[in-house]
């Protein structure tokens, strides 16, 4: 029987305290500034939804501690997702109520930029139909997400300082995830958006049958002075220390020989006002992608285009695919999916994370170019162009993974084909970025590649890389094996 008097026993707050270490997309729905616009206030102040921001921590909590845990701080599921639900004595399903409130979370002091977007076939040059834009929320804004926990007599069956203290580890365990950079907000979180910086984590207590804390709670604001004072923090420390065993990560320092171009035709503010005529004899027609403060960047959606063709290409010719779109269609367990047409029960997500990274030292160069006329030998009439290039300086790429659900072969060929792309780019063989066929975007060592924080050892290296081409040869048996069903089906 349903208690009537499931008073409320205690209350938890938790405000987390950030900033954006990579640019954030929550999506409007709209189309009107950009081909995915960014979801804005009347007052045009980016946000992040509770709605969403609750369904990102739930999604996290479940997948590391499973379902049971997530319903009960977030509640029971819909009824188009319940499945295999228990039931209570009198056969009706259970269902619980959520018990978390998550606050809309305002991102302040930020700075929306248009981030331009395409698909590349095996050539390196477009496919038709595939370039696209989409506003997003700049590197460094402001931002501080609010949680409230109500706990009743229903969870504080054995004791109230115990249900208090389980709460505060599945709220801990979300927090280290932000904390860890595996917990991501937003979309195109597997390509380097969406990576929250923790400053500060920290929670208060209001016990209701305690008279002082009720009152407190009473009197209480989040926007007040002093909210938080006298409040319990969690440690850098005790954040980091919560890591699953299934993450792994690999560092890949990087120097740039010589010059890159990743192309940005933005301007440098959305909305901005046209440039005068003046000033747009000394503005370049395409440049360098850059952070507002003229840092430049290397998006992590290039970084992954970038390997994953390449990858394909040996792939294709280790494991003997009949082209490079076949070998494609093979790493899509590891890269998500890449042909289209796919019915969306099919698509599946990348499970590889790459970051976008920052350029640190060199400078900006300045270039003018040209077509030439072939029957003058003269300058053609408006080819005349310019472009703002990068020059010099290094690297640090990070590539992020989860093994839930690889077998001890697959958990061996996914870092063998990151080796694969790392041998690519020390040789100058793996280009990033537009106009390699003029010697831009070539990379060379800086130091010695870290998995997991260590050096790779030569024996467990060669290990990686003769899994990494044994897997490609049993992905093509595979394919070898359906076709021939669907042939005999025929």
């Amino acid at each position: 029987m349903e208690n009537k008097e499931n008073r409320i026993r205690a209350r938890i707050v938790v405000e987390i305290d950030g900033y954006l270490d990579a640019p954030l997309l929550v999506g409007s729905g709209e189309d009107e500034k950009a081909d995915m616009d960014q979801l804005l206030t009347a007052d045009g102040i980016p946000f992040i939804p509770g709605s969403s921001m609750a369904g990102v921590l739930r999604s996290y909590l479940e997948q590391a501690a499973g379902l049971r845990e997530a319903e009960a701080l977030f509640g029971t599921l819909g009824w188009t997702q319940r499945t295999n639900r228990k039931c209570g004595e009198d056969g009706i399903i259970l269902e619980l109520q959520s018990r978390i409130l998550v606050y809309d979370t305002l991102l302040k002091n930020s700075y929306t930029v248009r981030r331009d977007g395409v698909r590349l076939n095996e050539g390196k040059t477009s496919d038709e139909n595939m370039k696209f834009d989409m506003q997003a929320v700049e590197t460094g804004a402001d931002c501080r997400l609010r949680l409230e926990i109500i706990i009743r007599d229903s969870q504080a069956t054995d004791h109230l300082e115990a249900a208090i203290d389980r709460d505060l580890a599945r709220v801990k365990y979300c927090v280290s995830g932000l904390k860890r950079e595996s917990l991501r907000l937003g979309a195109k979180k597997n390509r380097g958006f969406g990576k929250l910086e923790v400053r500060r984590a920290c929670y208060r207590t209001f016990r209701m049958d305690d008279r002082d804390d009720f009152q407190a709670w009473l009197d209480w604001n989040w926007d007040q002075k002093g909210a938080f004072e006298g409040s319990k923090k969690w440690s850098e420390e005790a954040l980091l220390a919560e890591s699953p065993a299934e993450e792994r990560c690999m560092q890949i320092p990087l120097a740039l020989s010589a010059t890159l171009l990743i192309r940005s035709y933005a301007s440098p503010g959305w909305g901005k006002e046209s440039v005068s005529e003046q000033d747009r004899d000394l503005t370049a027609d395409c440049g360098q992608l850059a952070l507002k403060d003229g840092t430049a960047v290397i998006p992590g959606s290039t970084w992954a285009g970038a390997v994953r063709s390449y990858v394909a290409d040996l792939a294709r010719q280790t494991g003997g695919f009949i082209s490079w779109e076949e070998a494609q269609k093979a790493l899509e367990p590891f890269w998500g999916t890449w042909s289209s047409g796919r019915k969306r029960s099919a698509l599946c997500a990348s499970r590889i994370v790459f970051e976008e990274t920052r350029i640190s030292g060199g400078h900006s160069l300045m270039m003018r170019r040209t077509a030439v006329d072939r029957f003058t030998g003269g300058a053609a009439k408006g080819a005349l162009f310019g472009e703002t290039l990068w020059a010099g300086g290094n690297v640090l790429l990070t590539v992020r993974w989860q093994e839930q659900g690889l077998d001890e072969q697959e958990k061996n060929a996914l870092p063998g084909m990151l080796l694969w792309a790392v041998q690519g780019l020390n040789s100058g063989l793996l280009t990033v970025g537009g106009e390699s066929g003029v010697g831009r975007g070539i990379f060379e060592p800086a130091e010695d590649v870290l998995l997991d924080g260590q050096e790779i050892e030569e024996e467990k290296e060669k290990q990686y890389l003769q899994a990494a081409a044994l897997w490609c040869r049993r992905q093509k048996e595979v394919q070898d094996g359906k076709n021939s069903e669907n042939h005999i089906h025929v």
